[in-house]
């Protein structure tokens, strides 16, 4: 009988540990998540920054130079770029077409990636 207690009372525990172990496992992805969308906020914001500045005179002075300089009151043009803040850290990768008319961006932490495209 006590035997028969114990193997129930150690399949229960069994069962409940791969539960919680499993919950773990997708709390701690899912704020991996959140940091990758942060990551590809950050980088549509740097891409609408990008724009606002190109509009003002001297924007060839900026490290992110518009294509032409002539133009540059006209906003930027279209490229890509990405920024990495460190190793084991949040990432992004910006693609823009048309200036700040079209942009995607991709944020990426651990194994998590998720994605923000805008466009007016």
């Amino acid at each position: 009988m006590a035997l028969l207690v114990l193997s129930i009372f150690l399949a229960m525990s069994l069962g409940l540990s791969t539960i919680l172990l499993f919950q773990y496992k997708e709390v701690k992805e899912m704020g991996d998540s959140v940091k990758a969308f942060y990551a590809a906020d950050t980088g549509i914001e740097e891409v609408l920054y990008r724009d606002k500045k190109c509009y003002e005179p001297g924007c060839a002075s900026l490290p992110w130079e518009c294509v032409d300089t002539a133009e540059c009151s006209q906003g930027i043009k279209a490229g890509s770029f990405s920024k990495s803040f460190g190793a084991s850290s949040p990432s992004y990768e910006v693609l823009f077409n048309n200036g700040a008319w079209n942009v995607h961006s991709k944020g990426s932490y651990e194994k998590a990636s998720r994605a923000v495209h805008i466009s007016r």
